[in-house]
């Protein structure tokens, strides 16, 4: 038995002496080189392996990691987060509603409305359409209509207190059962003016010009109230139903002049329109029918 194991040792011996493996070595360059190394140096001399040797029979050689030889990533990351960043945008930030401007050429008011319907029910009753005031955001700070039926004025807010304080204190009412009319967001700045001489009316605007000429003509500049996504595309106010022009007056009739008994010639009686006179009519005389035939002043 201690024979038979001492031959299947030396045989393992000569075995693993006898195995070379090639070995890939990566340089610090980048380059790489192949070498052969044994996995022992067992030799024929060998006449026993200890069975509880646990070594590894392969030394292990390190691998460079330089980060000369990773490969950019940096543009393509670069494209990833452009992408990622895009849908990351909401799509109701996206929206733009248009905000109607109307006015009322006999109490002097505007509104303003999103809603299509309304601007067409209140252009078929006499308000003027003067297109679209400016483009408002699907979402954001809420804006509300008030009305106060004493004044027929309306007041946009999106100051909860105002709002409070108006319906509360005031006589008005709100609009659309309180929910906002529109929403304020953006970068373009809406003005608002104010004129106590005519009832307390408001004025909403996004034309700077306009802001700054108003207050000449006696309107307060209350600063930037909402915001906008976007100018509008106001239009000089047209109306369904235009007046039609008055007839001109015709020009009046020369009034005759009452008969007389007596013409001293055929210019008088032109100037009285009272050519031709006839015989028998008041006026006629032979001094004025020349010709005899009955007839006076007949050219």
């Amino acid at each position: 038995m201690k024979k038979g194991g001492m031959l299947r040792s030396l045989s393992l011996g000569v075995l693993i002496t006898s195995l070379l493996i090639p070995v890939s070595i990566l340089a610090q360059d980048g380059t790489s080189s192949t070498v052969e190394t044994s996995l022992s140096t067992v030799s024929d001399s060998d006449t026993s392996i200890s069975p509880a040797t646990t070594e590894p029979l392969v030394t292990e050689t390190p691998i460079s990691t330089t980060s000369e030889l990773l490969p950019d990533t940096t543009q393509e990351t670069r494209e990833v987060s452009t992408e990622e960043e895009g849908s990351l945008v909401p799509e109701s930030a996206q929206v733009s509603i248009p905000i109607y401007r109307l006015y009322h050429p006999g109490i002097g008011r505007h509104l303003y409305t999103t809603d299509e319907n309304e601007k067409n029910i209140r252009y078929n009753e006499g308000w003027g359409y003067e297109g679209i005031a400016w483009y408002a955001p699907g979402q954001g700070t809420p804006v509300y209509r008030l009305y106060n039926a004493t004044l027929k004025n309306h007041l946009y807010t999106q100051d909860r207190n105002e709002v409070h304080v108006l319906t509360s204190l005031h006589g008005w009412k709100s609009d659309f059962n309180g929910q906002p009319v529109f929403y304020s967001g953006g970068e373009i700045s809406v003005y608002r003016l104010y004129n106590r001489n005519l009832q307390g009316r408001h004025h909403w605007t996004t034309d700077t010009n306009e802001y700054r000429v108003l207050p000449s003509h006696g309107w307060t500049q209350e600063g930037i109230k909402f915001k906008a996504l976007q100018i509008g595309k106001p239009i000089q106010t047209q109306y369904k139903y235009v007046a039609a022009a008055p007839a001109p007056t015709p020009a009046p009739a020369p009034t005759p002049q009452p008969p007389q008994a007596y013409y001293p010639n055929c210019t008088a009686v032109r100037n009285a329109g009272r050519a031709p006179i006839y015989r028998g009519q008041p006026g006629f005389g032979p001094h004025l029918d020349r010709d005899g035939d009955g007839v006076a002043c007949e050219k």
